[in-house]
């Protein structure tokens, strides 16, 4: 988890879409399989947006990727994206 915040602030994940949603993920050791973790938060967490570090997005949704491979977060990402459209 800190390994996400530390990377938060380098890199932010806040997506300013029609629902506004933030995928924070890092690379770090230890990870057996890769899995995704959907958190509907009770109260907004703000994040700032991936386009714009300057700007935010507030949101209550939250995908948490753990990745094997640090390198496939794009891959998986993609994966999910056309999935969702099969």
């Amino acid at each position: 988890m800190n390994a996400c915040i530390e990377r938060e602030k380098e890199y932010p994940t806040g997506l300013p879409s029609e629902v506004p949603v933030a995928i924070p993920h890092s690379k770090v050791e230890g990870i057996k399989d890769n899995c995704v973790c959907f958190l509907r938060l009770k109260n907004p967490v703000t994040f700032y947006r991936m386009d714009s570090d300057e700007e935010s997005i507030e949101t209550t949704a939250v995908f948490n990727l753990a990745i094997k491979d640090g390198d496939q977060h794009l891959e998986i990402f993609t994966d999910i994206n056309a999935s969702c459209y099969e």
